[in-house]
């Protein structure tokens, strides 16, 4: 029987993805749409386990699963304990039916377990939303993770096939937002690779401890500070000495917090798509790439093959001379933009799968989609490797 269960972001198949890169498929079953992940894991450390996880918010432990809905309200109540003597609870409810559905039964839930807890002598504070899966600020500010509190958490994968969880862990949004925007060299106007999505590329790359990662890339430095924090050595290069400033600014900072014993790291500035410096071997290329300027209004088709064609040439030239220094069984993780134009989608995959075998890659698996809701850029990653001669 599985005994974790990973609750993905919006981008679930990313965190899909992710999630079997750190635990291998054979361990993992999906419900829920997809929203969900069973896995036949123990884990000692729910909160550190979960802040590895870009693309993971909860981290819950399977109290049970059944096909009759009518034992779920007395299953929920027996894992409510009888002390304090005021408890703080929340549902989630994750399934098929719609929004409104769900929030309904949530309510009907919430009323009954009062109730039940009343009949008890017991206060109680129940804890909704909006939305029918609870957020991780909603959890910890209403102390669902402390003594006094309880998230359960109900996955309907399909009629007659019901879970139940109880959450152990939510994802740290502080410290991402520390990472993020707490960082003394930002620059919104050039654009951030988000923290979470670079620790996602990093876990695809599978790279470990000890090993090494090159970002030809780096910007502001996200992806070499969050690999700085897997205990990973970091190489980054750019061609904007600006952008070299801010890395180290940043990685100075993040030194300055106290969260790396042994950083190891170096920066310089460089031409990407050329070899000026002889480099390590490498474990790993994890790199975001260009994605072309900040957009107002969706480009006409050619202006965003334009684009695109620019980015291409740039990954590709980073793939052709960076290849001699990448170790057997090295990955690559890079994203491509993914343009928003006049006329629909641009679609990179096409253009970009075509070049890989002259390259000497093969795309491990399919590309995958990062997004936000009315974004004009979004992010195609794809995850690579050495063809086999």
């Amino acid at each position: 029987m599985a005994q974790s269960i990973f609750i993905f972001g919006r981008q679930a198949k990313i965190g899909l993805a992710e999630l079997t890169s750190i635990t291998g498929s054979a361990a993992l079953k999906t419900i829920a749409q997809g929203q969900v992940a069973l896995a036949n894991l123990t884990i000692k450390d729910p909160q550190a386990y979960l802040n590895q996880l870009g693309g993971s918010v909860k981290l819950l432990k399977l109290i049970a699963d059944f096909k009759d809905e009518k034992i779920l309200l007395n299953t929920m109540f027996n894992q409510l304990p009888s002390q304090p003597a005021k408890l703080f609870f929340g549902i989630s409810y994750l399934g098929p039916s719609s929004i409104h559905q769900r929030l309904k039964q949530i309510k009907q839930w919430g009323m009954q377990l009062k109730k039940l807890l009343k009949g008890r002598k017991q206060g109680a504070r129940f804890v909704s939303s909006r939305d029918p899966l609870l957020s991780s600020v909603i959890v910890r500010k209403n102390k669902l993770l402390s003594e006094a509190g309880k998230e359960l958490v109900v996955m309907a994968n399909k009629p007659h096939e019901f879970y139940l969880g109880e959450t152990l862990a939510v994802q740290d949004f502080a410290a991402y937002s520390a990472r993020d925007y707490g960082r003394p060299a930002r620059d919104p106007k050039r654009g951030s690779l988000p923290p979470k999505l670079a620790q996602i590329m990093l876990n695809l790359a599978q790279v470990k401890p000890g090993q090494t990662i090159y970002d030809p890339c780096c910007g502001q430095g996200t992806i070499l500070q969050e690999a700085l924090l897997k205990g990973v050595t970091a190489i980054g290069s750019d061609l904007d000495h600006v952008a070299i400033t801010a890395s180290e600014t940043n990685l100075a900072w993040l030194i300055k917090q106290g969260h790396l014993s042994k950083p190891d790291y170096q920066l310089f500035k460089a031409d990407a798509s050329k070899n000026e410096r002889k480099l390590p071997p490498l474990d790993a290329i994890v790199t975001e790439g260009s994605l072309g300027p900040p957009l107002r209004k969706p480009p006409s088709k050619a202006q965003a093959e334009k684009l695109l064609a620019e980015s291409i040439t740039l990954i590709t030239s980073i793939l052709s001379t960076k290849r001699p220094f990448l170790k057997p069984g090295g990955r690559v993780i890079i994203c491509l933009p993914y343009y928003q134009t006049d006329q629909g989608w641009l679609d990179p995959a096409p253009t970009f799968q075509n070049k890989l075998t002259s390259l000497g890659f093969t795309a491990t698996t399919a590309p995958l989609l990062y997004q936000r809701e009315q974004q004009l850029i979004g992010r195609q990653i794809w995850s690579l490797k050495l063809t086999l001669d």
